[in-house]
């Protein structure tokens, strides 16, 4: 677990992030064809060659660099209403203390939440 401390801005919050799911949710767990979804569009946009921040550029070139391990890595912008999932995690790990982790069966909020968040979104996966 990384400890940072001192004030963050929400663009830097938002790029580790990015640099999370792709470390521990893609990465780790093999997959080889990902696109990775955001509300942030500066960061999406960073991510796709199209902007630069000096406040997070490092974290930048980390996912660009971590992104080389997929055969396919597609970074895309999706409407807030298209990410329930993500805000809602991240509201709910807030209100903890430490790490939080489910553990047991899939569970049924959060499969409700990702059908919604495809249907909002209507984007389809990578096959």
């Amino acid at each position: 677990m990384e400890i940072f401390k001192g004030p963050l801005s929400p663009r830097v919050i938002e790029a580790l992030g990015f640099r999370f799911a792709l470390l521990t949710t893609a990465l780790r767990w093999g997959y080889s064809r990902i696109i990775v979804e955001g509300d942030a569009l500066q960061i999406v946009q960073a991510l796709n060659g199209s902007r630069s921040f000096i406040d997070c550029d490092t974290i930048i070139l980390d996912c660009l660099q971590i992104a080389l391990n997929f055969s396919s890595c597609l970074f895309s912008h999706v409407k807030r209403g298209g990410n329930k999932v993500a805000h809602f995690v991240a509201r709910k790990s807030l209100s903890g203390n430490g790490l939080m982790s489910w553990r047991g069966d899939f569970l049924q909020w959060l499969l409700t939440l990702a059908l919604d968040d495809v249907r909002a979104s209507g984007s389809s996966s990578m096959s």
